[in-house]
């Protein structure tokens, strides 16, 4: 009950942070968020990879944080089942948005299950532990940004989760620039 009382917390707060934004470095926050986690991947023998060229960013450092802490935290909870667990952190960009995901090679989502998965208090796998909150944060943060999330994945096929931020923020409140440096642009 705590936990759900936490979560719930952090997850009213999104609106009431600050939203004081500053250059981050997507790769070097990923970094700092891996070698948090680092005892639990090396428990899991999970190998992260993550994409090198990240762009900066121009965001509220803390709500990304937490973004990336949701999604990395799900891969390592959900999808690191396999004999040679793997997460492989990657970007793209594209005409007005910037992509990140975050693949596993585990069990895979259905379909019918990928909306789903975005909902408060939703968990598809109740034998783990979790609030079922970690996911909605990181779609609440994107709609914050004018951004969206999704996920590719069959059962047996792994997962990707995916958050895009238009590379001008929508929102007033939150704005959202990549530097143009960082992606050839």
């Amino acid at each position: 009950m705590r936990n759900n009382i936490s979560g719930l917390l952090e997850l009213s707060r999104i609106n009431l942070v600050d939203a004081v934004s500053e250059s981050v470095d997507a790769g070097e926050l990923i970094e700092a968020i891996a070698s948090d986690l680092q005892q639990d991947l090396e428990a899991q023998g999970v190998a992260l990879h993550t994409q090198p060229g990240m762009p900066k960013l121009h965001v509220n450092k803390t709500q990304m944080s937490r973004v990336f802490q949701n999604l990395l935290t799900n891969a390592l909870k959900y999808g690191c089942t396999s004999p040679k667990p793997k997460i492989t952190v990657g970007w793209e960009t594209a005409e007005r948005e910037v992509r990140f995901s975050v693949t596993d090679n585990g069990p895979g989502i259905a379909p019918e299950f990928h909306e789903k998965a975005f909902g408060l208090f939703q968990r598809l796998d109740t034998k783990k532990e979790g609030t079922g909150v970690g996911l909605a944060i990181v779609k609440r943060t994107m709609d914050i940004y004018g951004g969206r999330v999704w996920i590719e994945s069959e059962p047996g096929h792994g997962t990707t989760f995916w958050v895009a931020m238009p590379k001008t923020s929508l929102s007033s409140k939150t704005p959202l620039t990549v530097e143009p440096d960082a992606i050839g642009g």
